[in-house]
């Protein structure tokens, strides 16, 4: 079984074709989604601050794993191999031949109509990887960045509800919306090849007037971080890199 967030986020400019432990000097021209993790993922760290957004529900923190008994905190034995992690098959990249469980606009607030069919609840609440675990990383990967959210327990809706002491599907998804809404700012910009940063610029375009359609609503201008994955904006599921433990987002084309 699989299934929650906050986010400390690492922006690295560099390239998303990847051949061995090395990246390649030039950007590659066409798909933005990861490559497969038969090659490793080299993922060198320039420190970007943190965006202090909270969640759309309810604020969103980070719960000790000290404090959940059943999550594994205890020191590995010496030769001991690490505890696979089962991830539920609503975050899983489903095989060629069968449909997923769900779409999912990565430009759209999990609140609204961005999945479809909408999860029920009690799907949502469930554990995002068996065993539970307090913190997922998730990389996400584009043309000009890449970069690690770190997604933790979020605080209940309702007040009298006991904080959950685990990753949830429901922290996955909106730890992975909330991220991406992030803004991107003039360094940040200034990093990006021209021809990078006018792709973004045209995605940032369509993806005012797509809201502007589907939702009647002005979104403000300016690019996020959402933009950067240009029309590869679909959740296809989570991806585990062997090397470091981490998840990587996989998306495809809208």
């Amino acid at each position: 079984m699989s299934r929650r967030y906050s986010r400390t986020v690492h922006f690295a400019p560099t390239d998303t074709h990847i051949d061995g432990a090395t990246p390649s000097p030039t950007l590659t021209s066409s798909t933005l989604s990861s490559p497969e993790l038969s090659s490793p993922l080299a993922l060198p760290h320039l420190t970007l601050p943190t965006s202090s957004t909270s969640c759309v529900v309810q604020p969103w923190s980070p719960v000790s794993p000290t404090n959940a008994s059943f999550i594994r905190t205890s020191p590995p034995r010496p030769n001991a191999q690490p505890m696979p992690l089962d991830i539920d098959e609503h975050l899983q990249i489903p095989p060629t031949n069968q449909l997923p469980r769900f779409t999912f606009d990565l430009m759209r607030d999990p609140q609204g109509m961005a999945i479809n069919p909408p999860i029920p609840q009690a799907v949502l609440d469930r554990t995002a990887v068996e065993p539970p675990v307090a913190k997922m990383s998730v990389t996400i990967m584009s043309e000009a960045f890449q970069w690690t959210v770190d997604i933790k327990p979020g605080l209940p809706a309702n007040e009298n509800e006991k904080p959950k002491e685990y990753v949830t599907i429901k922290d996955v998804i909106y730890g992975l919306y909330k991220d991406l809404q992030t803004r991107l700012d003039d360094f940040d910009q200034q990093r990006m090849a021209p021809a990078v940063l006018e792709k973004a610029k045209l995605a940032c375009q369509l993806r005012r007037e797509r809201l502007k359609q589907l939702e009647k609503r002005d979104e403000p201008a300016g690019l996020k971080r959402v933009d950067l994955l240009a029309k590869n904006h679909r959740f296809k599921g989570l991806q585990l890199d062997p090397r470091n433990g981490n998840w990587v987002l996989r998306v495809e084309e809208i």
